[in-house]
């Protein structure tokens, strides 16, 4: 695993996709393993894994009966998490403030660090506990019915962090699901880049290759919108990953092919940073980068260096309020939405320290503090 773990939704949830489907492939290639690429699928709106339409977060309320049923129902929730970062953080603050209010008991939180047999012990030990409604993040969609299955058997339900087990479909094996609105991160990180180049030039895109219905939705969002908006522009490269941690060596390649590119796009900002270290060796100064999640790295970087021109981030705090709201929904037997998403913000240099409050509800970091002078 990277030494350093991203801080937001899909660099957490990529990292533990590229753990479980290494054997998919090395670090990149220019054809992969999607059917389509993202630069030539065309996406115009935001949809869940099955299809679904999107609710947003801000949306989801409760009647003042609702409420006070909560509050005199002596419910409780546990959380079951992939692992711990920032991000897993910000949302379990989230899902805490708004359930504390509503007088919901957590009886238990717990991290499998990206591995499936501690998640099945730790959704065991939660079982023992009683709780009327279970919110994780599964480690291994692919293989985590089995142990969601005993979660429905013993009678509490289910509400998902941005993914779902292989199988599970809303209002039969789990409540909802809540998370980033997709494409409209997409778009706003092809605003930024555009922005940063005059709306004109070369640029190249360095994304996820693995079928996954988030990364790969961000990143067709970017290229549509470029096709779309910006007629003086053209994704003219397009280099897929599998490993987060070789993106060094596939942006070199483009980089070899294209010296002239007005700018890259990389998928979350862990790569990112890889993409910035093949420009440095390079000595190129001037190709722009664009990307998605807070990572105090990148950001000291867009600060300190301007090469980054900006970060497009999801609301990680609030993600929490939607989970905890959406388990809210079940307990009193009211229909949640299938898919819940919250919006997004535009990091720059002028508004970091308002990002990380806004995104993790917490102060940036003393790294980039000190960045900001």
């Amino acid at each position: 695993m990277p030494a350093k773990r991203p801080l937001a939704l899909t660099a957490f949830l990529a990292v533990l996709l590229a753990l479980v489907l290494s054997a998919c492939g090395g670090g990149g290639s220019s054809t992969g393993a999607s059917e389509e690429s993202p630069a030539e699928k065309t996406v115009t709106k935001t949809e869940g894994p099955n299809g679904e339409k999107p609710v947003q977060v801000s949306s989801l309320s409760l009647s003042p009966e609702e409420e006070e049923k909560l509050k005199e129902g002596d419910y409780k929730v546990a959380l079951v998490w992939a692992a711990n970062a920032p991000f897993t953080e910000a949302v379990q603050s989230g899902v805490e403030e708004e359930l504390g209010n509503l007088g919901v008991e957590i009886t238990s939180s717990s991290h499998a660090e990206f591995n499936t047999s501690k998640e099945a012990s730790d959704l065991k030990a939660a079982l023992a506990k009683s709780p009327d409604v279970v919110i994780s993040a599964p480690v291994d969609p692919s293989t985590a019915a089995t142990m969601y299955d005993e979660v429905r058997k013993a009678g509490a339900e289910l509400v998902f962090l941005s993914t779902v087990p292989e199988g599970y479909e809303p209002g039969k094996q789990y409540v909802g699901i809540v998370t980033d609105d997709l494409y409209t991160m997409g778009a706003m990180a092809a605003e930024a880049l555009a922005e940063s180049v005059g709306e004109e030039g070369e640029i190249g895109m360095i994304n996820y290759n693995i079928p996954y219905y988030v990364t790969n939705q961000r990143d067709a969002a970017f290229a549509s919108t470029i096709r779309k908006k910006y007629p003086k522009m053209e994704i003219v490269a397009e280099s897929g990953f599998t490993d987060p941690t070789k993106v060094q060596e596939v942006a070199q390649g483009m980089i070899a092919q294209h010296p002239n590119l007005a700018g890259i796009y990389a998928s979350w900002a862990e790569p990112a940073e890889q993409v910035l270290a093949a420009l440095r060796a390079a000595k190129n100064s001037t190709t722009k980068v664009v990307t998605l999640d807070l990572n105090d790295t990148v950001v000291t970087d867009m600060i300190k260096e301007g090469q980054v021109a900006a970060i497009v981030v999801d609301k990680a705090f609030e993600i929490g309020t939607g989970l905890a709201r959406v388990a809210a929904y079940s307990l009193v037997g009211k229909t949640a939405p299938a898919f819940s998403v919250v919006g997004s913000i535009t990091v720059t240099p002028e508004n970091v320290e308002e990002a990380y409050e806004e995104s993790l509800h917490k102060s940036a970091p003393s790294t980039v503090l000190e960045a900001l002078g």
